[in-house]
């Protein structure tokens, strides 16, 4: 089951849209299997972290809101999230964990 609030699937979207990118590119090379699955995984996952930064940025504004009883203007965010987790921290979740996976395929196809 996947839990978003707001317009928390876009991540998802955003996620299989950079892994079918990636899909194409690489099927231009003739690489390992190993290298390529952790190669195109990671690069997807790149992908994935830029286009979410980007919905992020986009959808994710701050709101000030007043409250009249105290007097006090404060700033909110709207509440994207995808599996409890807001919009804003998937695009570092995602840079690292492609990073981490492009850097293990890269040592696979360079030993």
């Amino acid at each position: 089951m996947i839990f978003w609030r707001g317009k928390g699937f876009l991540t998802l979207l955003a996620l299989v849209a950079g892994m079918a990118g990636s899909t194409f590119f690489y099927e231009l090379f003739e690489l390992d299997s190993s290298a390529r699955v952790l190669m195109i995984g990671g690069s997807g996952a790149l992908v994935a972290g830029l286009i979410n930064f980007g919905l992020t940025r986009w959808l994710d504004r701050p709101v000030d809101v007043f409250d009249p009883d105290s007097g006090v203007h404060t700033q909110r965010f709207a509440g994207h999230s995808l599996y409890f987790v807001p919009m804003r921290y998937w695009t570092v979740i995602l840079l690292i964990a492609g990073a981490t996976a492009l850097a293990g395929g890269l040592f696979r196809l360079l030993t």
